[in-house]
């Protein structure tokens, strides 16, 4: 089949589709490099508003492509969406994108049936779930930056990779443009904000988005929904999801309204870090019913980048996930499978202070990430063999989430914790942090007492250990903590 665009380029497209649904067939070019949406028409409609319609359609890939493109042409943006590419005009009126292989669709993680087909490859691995959760948060943030909705954030549209932990947004050429172009779809089911599924709203927004994401993100690190639980609030079964999903809505771990809670409830946001975990609590609690409340996908893109500091392997060979969170407090075990770990007997756990004015015209080191019921978070780096400390941990004026470009500042290693079984000792190796000073307790950090750690060189991380990772009242302080798991 050959597709002409609205370029005036030509295209060799299959002749049968491999995907098809309510509003086209999707086909594939016969190179493996593109699918092309061709669009259908609901049926009995009218000449004329088939006309007005693909007008529309046409109006809202254009723009998609050109003024409201977050692709553009970066290769790091490109990974993250299956981005409309062209407009078809002929056999029938449609959009082409980039064919996405070597990934799973998501939906294939949250079915008993599908998930035993996965090959381990395609299971992958907990860390890299992780890493595909913190790309979902950045792709959604990137679509916020323009005021731009998704409308149906799911699990048919994300396909992911976590070994490798990548991820890719599909079903971008019906994207809600502001002031422009109104939804041709208010979502799935399961992934609509309370407001949309009762009728209270009427139109997807990034609002809900930011509802959607956050569903997307609980089922994916903590294999459950969050308010599908036991509860029932109807004989019928549909009015029953309906309520359960909408005006009823209830997280499942509600910290008071125990009533949805399953009886054996395994894998919890409690098992996440305390920044994560409330976050799932504002979305779900605080902002389920509130949508102002909800976090903006740059939050979730922030927690959980930091939480990948806290990530330890499981000792368990057997172990599916093979990862975890370590937790604040000990026992240090695996949620999934109850492993004890005893990889080492003690972990450093360095706890991250920044600098801030005091009214006296001093400063004082505090800790930072105060979450939405104002207290702050204790933001650790766990240490583990090969643990990298990067720039975003040493300045806070650098940003741990990814830039406009699609890169951040500074990627390269600055230092990386070691184990030294010889002498039982954790180190931190000084590769490239210039300004790398230690000493051993002290309340103040300008009364002195710092000692050079040159580079190249290592530094014990002991008990009561102060790092100064840059310099004085501008960068920030670890402060070593030795914890038994």
């Amino acid at each position: 089949m050959e597709v002409v665009f609205s370029d005036g380029t030509h295209e060799q497209y299959e002749d049968v589709p491999f995907s098809e649904g309510a509003q086209g067939a999707i086909f594939r070019s016969r190179d493996r490099k593109h699918v092309v949406k061709l669009f259908k028409a609901p049926p009995n409609m009218p000449p004329a508003a088939v006309a007005r319609m693909v007008q529309d359609r046409n109006r809202q890939i254009d723009a998609i492509i050109g003024k409201y493109n977050v692709v553009g042409n970066d290769p790091y943006w490109e990974a993250l969406f299956a981005w409309p590419l062209k407009r078809a005009v002929q056999p029938r009126p449609g959009v082409s994108s980039r064919y996405v292989e070597g990934m799973t669709r998501l939906d294939n993680y949250f079915f008993g049936s599908s998930y035993s087909r996965l090959t381990p490859e395609q299971k992958g691995w907990w860390i890299g779930r992780l890493a595909c959760a913190i790309k979902m948060a950045r792709a959604v943030a990137r679509l916020s930056t323009l005021g731009l909705c998704h409308s149906d954030l799911s699990e048919k549209n994300v396909f992911v990779d976590p070994l490798s932990g990548t991820a890719t947004i599909l079903d971008c050429d019906s994207l809600v443009i502001p002031n422009e172009m109104p939804a041709e779809v208010l979502g799935t089911p399961e992934y609509m904000a309370p407001e949309l599924q009762s009728g209270k709203v009427r139109e997807p927004s990034v609002v809900t988005d930011r509802h959607a994401l956050a569903v997307l993100l609980y089922r994916w690190l903590l294999f459950q929904h969050p308010l599908l639980g036991p509860k029932r609030h109807s004989t019928n079964a549909e009015l029953d999801d309906n309520l359960a999903l909408g005006a009823n809505a209830l997280y499942i771990e509600h910290p008071t309204d125990t009533s949805n809670r399953p009886k054996h409830l395994q894998v919890t946001a409690e098992t996440l870090s305390p920044r994560v975990r409330d976050l799932f609590r504002r979305v779900f609690v605080e902002g389920l019913h509130n949508p102002a409340l909800r976090p903006t996908a740059d939050l979730w893109e922030e927690a959980l980048s930091e939480m990948m500091d806290r990530v330890v392997p499981c000792g368990n060979p057997l172990c599916e996930q093979k990862f975890f969170v370590a937790p604040d407090v000990p026992p240090m075990s695996c949620p999934l499978c109850k492993t004890r770990f005893t990889a080492f007997p003690q972990l450093p756990y360095l706890k991250l202070r920044a600098p801030r004015p005091t009214r006296t015209g001093g400063y004082e080191y505090v800790d930072e990430n105060a979450s939405f019921q104002g207290t702050p978070y204790n933001r650790y780096i766990v240490g583990y063999p090969g643990r990298p400390i990067y720039n975003w941990h040493v300045h806070p004026n650098v940003s741990l989430r990814v830039g406009q470009s699609g890169a951040r500042t500074d990627s390269h290693n600055r230092g990386v914790i070691r184990y030294d079984t010889n002498r039982s000792e954790w180190f931190l190796e000084n590769i490239a942090l210039p300004d790398l000073q230690a000493r051993v307790g002290g309340a103040d950090p300008a009364s002195g007492g710092w000692s050079p750690v040159p580079l190249g060189s290592r530094v014990a991380l002991r008990p009561n250990t102060q790092l100064l990772l840059g310099q004085l009242n501008l960068d920030r302080i670890a402060y070593v903590e030795m914890k038994a798991v």
